[in-house]
């Protein structure tokens, strides 16, 4: 595929936004045709520049309520046997080889959620709030076929339950208004928008008070370089999730932006050298 244009840029964006906008709507806000967007959504997927289309789910949605990430030291020649075991476990939504102080990290979904202790008392755990409403059996078939494809048509979608499109509609305007569907939004390839690169670092905050907290949550809000950040139960206050073209760009990034967050006092850096399983989809029952 020819190098992607300011048009194709601003299609990718408004695709992971919601990637269920109908082609007309992405027309007009392009100010394209129809046929014009359907020809570089094609493009792009032949490309492989988008992976897929998925639904953003609500963890505690599930019994999965708790994202906890844990680093594993390998012993000996045991990694391949170790990541053979970690894929079986179907909460693992993540699990990557590293560098480091760490042969794997791995992101495990478990619940159900419990009040979690900290260093700090203002790092209290946190109650995930109750459903709005049970899901039965076709809720359930509804989200798995959403998450395998955020861009179904509800015609398709109705046609894989076995129900009316209408109560089809329904039941999806429902799952969003109670919480549970958060949005939709178009898989992207790292690899070919370079940012081929994935970083975790651990940040250790100097001081643990709320406005420090704020200060760095707010901050981390405007760099896009960083694609997820949670505040952890631990040796350390955060886990960071970074994408980079490669560690030059890293390291301009940890020089520039990293070590200039607010009450940063030590950080950890582990580089992806191989990303095991990545995956956004929860495990339905």
């Amino acid at each position: 595929m020819s190098k992607m244009d300011a048009t194709d840029q601003q299609l990718l964006a408004l695709l992971r936004q919601d990637a269920r906008t109908s082609v007309a709507i992405l027309a007009r806000k392009l100010g394209v045709s129809r046929g014009t967007v359907g020809n570089r959504i094609a493009k792009l997927e032949d490309a492989g520049t988008i992976v897929g289309y998925t639904v953003r789910l609500r963890p505690d949605a599930q019994p999965q309520q708790i994202s906890a990430w844990m680093s594993v030291a390998v012993e000996g020649n045991e990694t391949r046997s170790v990541i053979g075991s970690l894929l079986g476990e179907p909460g693992v939504a993540a699990l990557h080889d590293t560098n480091g102080r760490w042969d794997l990290l791995a992101e495990r979904r478990a619940g159900p959620p419990q009040a979690s202790s900290h260093r700090s008392a203002q790092h209290g755990g946190c109650l995930v709030s109750a459903s709005t409403q049970a899901l039965d059996r076709i809720d359930l078939r509804i989200l798995g076929c959403l998450q395998a494809d955020g861009r179904i048509s509800n015609l398709k979608l109705a046609e894989s339950v076995a129900l009316s499109p209408t109560a089809v509609l329904a039941r999806v305007q429902r799952l969003s208004k109670d919480g549970y569907i958060l949005g939709y939004e178009a898989r992207l390839n790292p690899l070919k928008l370079g940012r081929g690169m994935m970083v975790f670092v651990e940040v250790l905050l100097d001081k643990t008070t709320p406005n420090i907290f704020e200060a760095f949550k707010a901050a981390v809000q405007v760099r896009d370089e960083i694609m997820e950040c949670h505040m952890v139960a631990g040796g350390f206050d955060y886990l960071l999730k970074t994408r980079m073209a490669d560690m030059q760009a890293y390291r301009d990034f940890a020089g520039t932006v990293l070590w200039q967050l607010p009450g940063v006092r030590e950080t950890r850096t582990y580089a992806v050298m191989e990303e095991v399983k990545s995956t956004t989809r929860l495990p339905l029952p």
